[in-house]
């Protein structure tokens, strides 16, 4: 891995919200704030929500995504595709992280919806220089 990478893996690491920007209805942008549940290294984030939410229905339509997290100064943008978890096991995981980081069980784990974003290219603000990679 590249330095940045490396920093902007630990900023991940930290976080425990990501910003994450949809495809639409309309076909613009809808951003939301998600809990992270599990990342791996800097360009994989999984991440939950309610079976009948607007953002499982836009991803639905459009798999295309884009998440951004940062740390002071530094910030980090991806862009790539959603996927929908469909390991049991991962799932239940998923599910169970879900609830101890939001203190909740109000949601069932049949109407929790557990997603994996992969990044296909990131840009990297890190200790001010500007530095894009493509994977």
């Amino acid at each position: 891995m590249k330095p940045e990478e490396i920093i902007a893996a630990r900023i991940l690491s930290c976080a425990n919200e990501v910003f994450l920007s949809s495809v639409g209805e309309s076909g613009g942008p809808r951003s939301s704030i998600v809990t992270k549940l599990k990342s791996e290294d800097h360009n994989v984030i999984y991440f939950g929500a309610p079976l009948n939410s607007r953002k499982v229905q836009n991803i639905k339509s459009n798999p295309n995504a884009s998440i951004c997290y940062y740390n002071g100064s530094d910030s980090i943008t991806l862009v790539g595709k959603v996927e929908f978890v469909t390991d049991p096991s991962l799932k239940k995981q998923l599910w169970y992280e879900w609830c101890n980081k939001s203190n909740s069980m109000t949601m069932s784990e049949y109407d929790f919806c557990p997603m994996k974003f992969t990044t296909t290219e990131a840009t990297f603000w890190i200790r001010n220089k500007l530095s894009t990679f493509t994977y």
